[in-house]
């Protein structure tokens, strides 16, 4: 999160909005209207991020969606397991078919 500029190292993100936002940030999105294209989840199996109790109320907004779990990663899937990030990216945005809804 660091950026390196002719003056030295500085912050990439919005410090200042994160700061005045904070108490915020851990609250849930309530969406005006369910998103009805297709959605991919990407979780770490060692990430307790989403959990399948999550699962009814991806649902409810992303009616459909489809979550996948990468094994050996953590939060930062894409750091843990790159490969396999990009596959699933690469994969999601070239798919033919619309996904069941389901997770996976």
């Amino acid at each position: 999160n660091l950026l390196h500029d002719n003056r030295g190292l500085k912050w990439r993100m919005h410090l200042e909005a994160l700061h005045k936002n904070y108490d915020a940030l851990g609250k849930p999105i309530e969406p005006q209207r369910a998103f009805k294209g297709p959605a991919c989840f990407i979780r770490g199996a060692n990430s307790n991020y989403i959990q399948e109790s999550d699962f009814a109320g991806i649902r409810d907004w992303f009616p459909g969606f489809k979550i996948l779990t990468v094994p050996n990663s953590d939060h930062w899937v894409h750091m843990d397991a790159p490969a396999e990030f990009s596959r699933i990216v690469i994969d999601f945005l070239n798919r033919r078919e619309r996904p069941s809804g389901s997770p996976i």
